[in-house]
This record gives structure tokens, sequence and C-alpha cells, in this order.
């Protein structure tokens, strides 16, 4: 953790994941803002074409965005938010 604290308030963090891990449909109560670090990640937001990300890459989340994705190579992204955080899943119908 680099600032904050994800419970209460806005945050910043490096996250780490496996080949393959699969981020399923969600969306958040802030907006988030996303910086690959290494690896390669697959990312969808509902209205938008996929995306690939390489490190060095940049995409901005707003509020309440319906996304999903899943990383291609183990991938490091640094994220930055700005309240609380929250993950709320879109259940399949």
């Amino acid at each position: 953790m680099f600032f904050g604290d994800p419970q209460t308030e806005a945050f910043q963090k490096v996250y780490r994941f496996p080949r393959g891990f699969v981020f399923p449909k969600h969306w958040h109560e802030a907006n988030e803002n996303l910086v690959m670090v290494r690896g390669y990640l697959s990312i969808n937001a509902e209205g938008s074409s996929e995306r690939s990300m390489k490190a060095g890459d940049f995409v901005r989340i707003p509020a309440k965005v319906v996304h999903w994705g899943v990383c291609t190579e183990d991938c490091v992204f640094y994220l930055s938010v700005d309240g609380p955080d929250s993950f709320n899943v879109v259940e399949n119908k």
C-alpha cells in the first residue's frame, strides 16, 4: 500500500496477478486510474472496445462503469482509486 486505507478513503496500491487471472464483470463506487507496470492485461468495459495493456499503458475507469479483464501474462499494475474500495460483481443472467 502506497497511500490511504481502502476500507475508508482514497488509496494507491500495486497489484500482482498470475497469468490467466480473470477479473469478472464488476464495477466500483469510485474512479480508478490503472498503470501497467509489467505483463499484459486484456481489459474491456461496457461501451468500449477491448484493449490490450502493456507496461507503461494507462487507463482511467470512471465510477460505476462495468468492466472486466484477464491477465494474458503475469501482470503487475499500479492502481489509484479516489474513494474507498468496492468490488461489485455483475450477476450473469
